[in-house]
């Protein structure tokens, strides 16, 4: 059974640093959805000594070891040899994957070399078909270990590990053990520990804390049972510790906010516009990636200075007295954002990024959000002591967390 997994990324690229391991965050999450806790991780390079050494070290520390990379059709694409010299087995042709690549490049010059390389694997491997690309992924049993082979590029780890690697995967998996997540987007590190510091001190189950500028993460990982109180439970324990509506349940798997976002908005038949002057359009950038969003984003309008602002409707009195950056602001560019564009909704975003600016009432890291749906008007107001970048960050996260609100889109309890 499969508890724990060890991962390595192959490849000079990436071990000089001029290609980052996303590949590495990616699996993570991935597995540990799964309950695979992450032993370990490595980074090797392209030499069939190094690729070999990786393996061995990383057998010593799980029992699945996950290698991304070193699968094409170079000279220096070795994985698949070092894996065979490792495990004492021949290299051979999988014609299925050749004849697929072939179906796929036709007789084109020149391939034949390359689909024959991209086509060969580890004899005896399980042979997991690549939708995204052409070198398919391998499985390869070593006495009661699994050396699990993927593509390099990210799109196809992700597309031969839905396809084909989870099937697999899930019969063999640990039973008992589990991992969840709360999320919250409103309240800080520190507020967020205070309210699960007698959890987080004990044995089990093991809780971690992880933030970054506007989320702060809160994950449980243990058995199931612990003792006479599940995880569950002890989740629950959180929860009831939180105030109502502040942390959020992460779903298994991938998820993203705005494509639940975009999502609720087309099924309600709704339609979204902002104006923007913290965020600089980031906030609409993030909706609009979100595919099918055409169905649900009206536009925007970055109003970075005080004068666009008053071009396109806020008070200029309001702004000598109130400031731009205010809930009164906020308020108001929100609702101009709905009327100038017809849509359903208006967001809006203003605030002190630094690191100039601020009032008393106002320091650097204030910033506002502002939802107005045509009755009522929401706005929410964080201040935060990170760089600028973190409070754009944040303040994005926050005109995602209001808009979720209005949309009463609940807790995923």
């Amino acid at each position: 059974m499969i508890g724990k997994a060890a991962l390595i990324a192959v490849g000079d690229e990436v071990l000089s640093g001029e290609v980052v391991n996303s590949n590495a965050a990616w699996l993570a999450r991935a597995l540990s959805w799964h309950g695979v806790r992450i032993a370990w991780q490595g980074v090797v390079g392209d030499g069939i000594d190094e690729i070999g050494a990786g393996v061995r070290y990383a057998l010593a520390q799980a029992e699945l070891v996950v290698l991304c990379g070193g699968l094409g059709p170079t000279h220096d694409d070795r994985t698949v040899a070092a894996v065979a010299g490792l495990v004492g087995a021949r290299m051979v042709v999988d014609e299925a994957t050749r004849g697929r690549m072939i179906d796929r490049h036709g007789g084109r010059p020149g391939r034949s070399a390359s689909i024959l390389k991209q086509a060969t694997v580890v004899q005896g491997a399980l042979v997991l078909e690549n939708p995204a690309g052409s070198a398919p992924g391998q499985v390869v049993s070593y006495g009661e270990k699994w050396i699990v082979l993927l593509p390099g590029p990210p799109r196809e780890v992700a597309a031969v590990f839905r396809a084909g690697l989870e099937p697999w995967l899930r019969p063999r998996l640990t039973a008992g053990y589990r991992r969840d997540t709360l999320v919250s987007f409103e309240l800080g590190e520190s507020e967020v520990y205070g309210r699960i510091e007698a959890l987080a001190r004990g044995q089990h189950p093991k809780v971690g804390i992880y933030a970054r500028p506007g989320v702060v993460e809160l994950r449980f990982e243990g058995p199931v049972d612990v003792g006479e109180v599940s995880l569950n439970t002890l989740r629950a324990m959180a929860w009831a510790g939180s105030v109502s509506g502040r942390l959020y349940r992460q779903p298994s798997g991938e998820f993203s906010r705005p494509a639940a976002i975009v999502e609720r908005l087309v099924a309600g038949g709704l339609t979204v516009a902002a104006m923007e002057s913290l965020s600089g359009g980031l906030l609409l950038a993030s909706l609009i990636a979100v595919p099918g969003a055409s169905r649900a984003v009206q536009g925007g309008l970055t109003a970075y200075t005080d004068q666009i602002k008053v071009r396109y409707g806020v008070d200029d009195d309001l702004l000598r007295v109130q400031g731009a950056v205010s809930a009164q602001c906020a308020r108001v560019m929100a609702g101009l954002a709905r009327k100038h564009f017809g849509a359903s909704l208006g967001v809006s975003t203003t605030g002190f990024a630094g690191p100039e600016g601020g009032t008393e009432a106002n320091p650097v890291g204030t910033f506002y959000v502002g939802v107005d749906d045509g009755e009522t008007a929401l706005v929410l107001r964080r201040e935060l002591a990170v760089e600028r970048a973190g409070v754009v960050q944040a303040v994005v996260e926050l005109a995602i967390t209001a808009l979720w609100e209005v949309l009463d889109m609940g807790t995923g309890e």
